[in-house]
């Protein structure tokens, strides 16, 4: 069960602070073993928001007439930027999410509870700049596993390196797939 789905019986603005509350209380929990925020405080971390909510927020934050992976990959918010597009969606009906080029239809369900999570994240956790990767990380991932499994077989083929965001990568930075 999705955390939209937990909570979707409830009120729209109840069902996203029970969502929020949720995610919090989550967060807070790997707060309490990883200590984050005290390097936050020391500005010693990066946060890197990976696809999902944080490149709708940035396209909001852009008011994009449709989604382009191409103005969004890479971008760096800061913080208030991020917020103020949240704020934005928060005000939006769940058909107006649907009809929004950035978003649609299929999506919509689930920008509530990203935006819950971000929330959360950004109130446990707050940094004034976050850098938006829309495939780095995920693709570097993947690319990475692939030659693993070529590897295992007896198929290896020569490492090429890339130059995604995922292959600069600052020490101390934290990346949060949403």
């Amino acid at each position: 069960m999705s955390l939209f789905e937990h909570f979707s019986h409830l009120p729209k603005q109840c069902a996203y602070d029970a969502m929020f509350d949720y995610a919090y209380q989550k967060l807070k929990t790997f707060e309490a073993v990883h200590c984050i925020r005290k390097d936050i405080e020391r500005q010693n971390v990066r946060m890197v928001g990976t696809s999902g909510i944080v490149t709708t927020l940035a396209s909001i934050a852009l008011e994009l007439d449709r989604y382009r992976r191409s103005s969004i990959d890479g971008l760096c918010l800061g913080r208030q930027t991020l917020m103020h597009a949240l704020h934005k969606l928060k005000k939006m009906s769940h058909s107006d999410m649907g009809r929004h080029p950035c978003i649609g239809r299929h999506r919509a369900t689930l920008i509530l509870s990203g935006c819950a999570i971000f929330d959360a994240i950004q109130s446990l956790w707050p940094v004034e700049r976050i850098m938006i990767a829309d495939r780095g990380l995920r693709d570097g991932m993947i690319v990475r596993m692939a030659r693993e499994h070529r590897r295992s077989i007896g198929r290896a083929r020569p490492a090429q390196r890339s130059h995604r965001a995922s292959s600069h990568l600052p020490v101390g930075a934290l990346a949060i797939p949403l």
